[in-house]
């Protein structure tokens, strides 16, 4: 190579490193850049937000609400949770990458007038910034502009979506803010006139009060009661009855009602209304799916359904069974085709008709029940199974374990099942396996599997007690399963199983009774099937899996791998019966 070229190689390089020392991190000459100011998350006292999602959030007092822009006189208290992950993510809001500043491709990145979601925000009442954000980006994040601007970048910011709810979502749905800790007595009246009171009584224990005397030889279960204190106290709606009045909610005649006495001398009173029938959003679901040829087959096809309508599919065998049930039922009853019509809990117009919108409101609103506080102007609907767990009465706070004993005191197990004997004892502090006498091939004994047993046995609970129930009629003079639990000192706790029967749902249970008292109980069959396992329920579990043999693991933090690692360690033991 000639002179001349080393000396051009070398004023290369040297220009190059000085261009590498000198450049920016990233070169952004001519390219637009979107600074937006800094927040102060105390101090913003309103977000608007308008377009695919609407809501008006403005701070009052010490706290938030939140109005529909159709509607911005009526305001409900915000959550306040919601609120202050969408503050702390305004916070972080920065837009990383410039895309485009061509107005025509806000469209594509649903920014424009249609899809775009506006975002205003305001500081100590001045707007402070607006912005539109649009869908995902393909590599991560939110592609946004300014309101008024057509450059469009992405923002890694959680914030779009934090926003991006409507009123409805913003809403505060804890109905109760007392804490089980805090009530001290709890009373519930049934709409049937059936009442039922609680309270804390030594060593925070519940008990049932002075006004629910237990009848003579009732076992009151006091963790049953304090899972209703739990239950009041973390109660949460999963809609809202606006416009309704209490009389269409079953909140102005008799009616449910929950009182919780508070330790510091606060009264909360929870009102439940009208629970719907079980059935109706199967029917609701089963008209909706038929809609169209409904309508069409009335004579005039006008997207509603009149009773006349329903009638006529009621009585057309060429229609699937649960249609023409569900349509004889709104024929027949009045009063539930109105409750239809007005999307059962929704609130829709009352037209004399039921349209897909009407089915579709009864679908949301079903499987709730209305629900009221005291001095709370808003109506809540709970999830129908929440509202059960609060309308209780004395028997479904009954001890229903059939066995009880120190599991540490036992020294003889004997399982008999399917024609099966198994039977472990407790030799010099250890437990051994006496019967069968012939292992399974392969077998090997655990004894730490008896004292997981004994204390499955412990803790196991019936269904249901069937006073009225005979040893006789439930086949417990010949059980098909018996297990027996010898105690030091000479005493012992027997539990049998006899003949199967139909559960109140359709469902196989069986009959069983327990040394804990003389009553005859239904449980799942499921501890049956356990039992007949025999001597498998002492097989030694196969060892751990090797973590370091699972791959993906090595990825995750170091907490979630523990407590993964925990968990499947965990399984190694015999599962609960």
């Amino acid at each position: 190579m000639k002179k001349s070229s080393f000396v051009a190689l070398g004023i290369f390089a040297v220009l190059l490193a000085v261009v590498l020392l000198t450049r920016e991190k990233h070169v952004n000459v001519g390219v637009p850049k979107l600074e937006l100011p800094a927040i102060d998350k105390a101090k913003v006292t309103s977000i608007e937000a308008s377009g695919p999602r609407a809501a008006i959030l403005s701070r009052e007092g010490q706290g938030w609400v939140v109005a529909d822009p159709k509607k911005p006189e009526v305001k409900h208290a915000a959550d306040e949770d919601h609120v202050r992950a969408a503050l702390d993510a305004l916070v972080e809001l920065r837009a990383r990458d410039f895309v485009t500043e061509r107005p025509e491709k806000h469209a594509e990145y649903e920014l424009d007038e249609a899809k775009g979601l506006k975002v205003k925000v305001s500081m100590e009442g001045v707007a402070l910034l607006e912005l539109v954000f649009g869908k995902g980006a393909k590599g991560g994040g939110v592609y946004l502009r300014e309101a008024k601007g057509n450059a469009v970048f992405v923002t890694p910011s959680g914030f779009p979506w934090q926003v991006r709810k409507d009123a409805g979502g913003w809403r505060r749905r804890v109905v109760t803010t007392a804490k089980a800790e805090e009530i001290s007595k709890l009373s519930i009246a049934l709409a049937d006139g059936s009442k039922l009171s609680l309270q804390q009584g030594e060593g925070s224990a519940w008990t049932a009060g002075p006004e629910t005397p237990l009848p003579a030889g009732f076992r009151f279960d006091p963790e049953a009661a304090g899972r209703l204190a739990q239950q009041f106290s973390s109660l949460n709606a999963l809609d809202f009855a606006d416009g309704l009045s209490e009389e269409a909610l079953g909140l102005s005649g008799p009616h449910s009602v929950v009182e919780a006495s508070l330790k510091d001398g606060r009264v909360v009173k929870l009102h439940l209304g009208t629970a719907p029938d079980s059935q109706e959003l199967g029917r609701a679901q089963a008209l909706k799916g038929q809609f169209g040829p409904i309508d069409e087959a009335g004579g005039e096809k006008d997207g509603k359904l009149s009773r006349a309508d329903l009638e006529k599919a009621a009585g057309d065998g060429e229609r699937p069974e649960d249609v023409r049930k569900a349509a004889r039922k709104l024929a027949d009853e009045a009063a539930l085709f109105a409750s239809y019509d007005v999307g059962m809990f929704a609130g829709r117009a009352n037209d004399g008709a039921i349209d897909e919108e009407d089915l579709t409101s009864v679908i949301r609103t079903a499987g709730t029940v209305p629900a009221k506080l005291e001095g709370d102007p808003q109506l809540y609907l709970l999830p129908s199974w929440g509202a059960a767990e609060l309308r209780k009465r004395l028997e479904d706070l009954r001890d229903l374990t059939l066995m009880s004993f120190d599991v540490s005191k036992a020294t003889k197990l004997v399982i008999s099942a399917s024609g099966k004997r198994t039977a472990a004892a407790k030799e010099g502090g250890a437990w051994k396996l006496v019967e069968p006498k012939t292992l399974p091939s392969g077998f090997e004994f655990d004894p730490g599997q008896v004292d997981a047993q004994m204390q499955a046995l412990r803790s196991v609970r019936a269904l249901r007690a069937l006073a009225d129930a005979k040893d006789a009629q439930a086949g417990l003079a010949k059980p098909s399963a018996t297990v027996e639990v010898s105690l030091e000192g000479g005493g012992s706790q027997v539990f049998r199983i006899g003949a199967e029967l139909t559960g109140p749902t359709g469902g196989k249970e069986v009959y069983a009774k327990g040394s804990a008292d003389g009553l005859v109980y239904a449980m799942d069959p499921y501890f049956k099937t356990r039992l007949e396992t025999g001597v498998e329920l002492f097989r030694k579990p196969p060892p751990p899996p090797d973590m370091s043999q699972i791959r993906g693991l090595e990825g995750l933090p170091p907490d979630v791998r523990r407590q993964l690692e925990a968990q499947l360690n965990q399984r190694r033991g015999v599962a609960s019966p």
